[in-house]
């Protein structure tokens, strides 16, 4: 397979570049900052999605690719505030920014090169605090969460369904994928699992996906 991955300069996003190249997969991975360690096989390139140019610059890096199977937007951060008062404007917009309009242009950079391939997927990486469901049900009452990050993956979720309800992108399979509690920089105080231990679930769960939706790399139940 042709992939792109996001975010791949530590944590799940370098897991994941590590373990498909190893597969034999073709991988091209994206990140702001040189990733921690470089893996041979992958072809990396310095992007920032954040910024408009992140298109353009998609768009050159995939070029001779004759079809992409499968893309992976991974990149993100926790944020702080974690109460009204401490809420910073420009942290959200900058969460955003990551978390939702990344996705969206890098998406838009690739669309043609996935309709070319037989069966592409678009896994949006996706997190409990981004549930509106599961905030709604009190799971994160009297305990310290980023407003930013949250209302962040809220925005990337709600991405997600509307492009899942594209009829423009039938024939495309988009899923939300939770990775579950990982020990990362950005990974919660409850934390379970390494971030090599997620990668391979979530590699092992995105070859079974073959529908939309949203799923979890552990099997545990996945709300947006």
């Amino acid at each position: 397979m042709n992939i792109l991955i996001t975010g791949i300069s530590k944590g799940l996003g370098l897991e994941l570049a590590s373990i498909y190249a190893s597969e034999g997969h073709a991988v091209y991975g994206v990140s702001r900052t040189m990733p921690n360690r470089m893996v041979d096989e992958v072809k990396w390139h310095s992007v920032d999605i954040t910024k408009h140019s992140c298109r353009s610059a998609i768009h050159q890096f995939v070029l001779d690719l004759p079809h992409l199977d499968l893309l992976i937007n991974n990149a993100g951060c926790g944020s702080s505030g974690y109460q009204l008062a401490s809420v910073d404007p420009i942290e959200l917009e900058t969460q955003l920014a990551l978390h939702c309009n990344g996705p969206l242009m890098i998406t838009q950079a690739v669309i043609a090169k996935l309709r070319r391939a037989k069966h592409p997927k678009i896994i949006n990486v996706t997190s409990r605090f981004g549930s509106i469901v599961r905030h709604q049900q009190g799971e994160f009452a009297n305990r310290d969460f980023g407003y930013c990050y949250s209302i962040g993956k809220a925005a990337q979720n709600m991405l997600t369904i509307c492009m899942q309800n594209d009829t423009s992108l039938s024939g495309i399979i988009i899923a939300a994928m939770n990775p579950g509690l990982l020990r990362t920089d950005s990974g919660a105080n409850d934390a379970k699992h390494s971030a090599r231990e997620g990668a391979i679930a979530f590699v092992r769960k995105v070859e079974q996906i073959n529908e939309n939706g949203a799923y979890h790399a552990f099997g545990e139940a996945a709300t947006l």
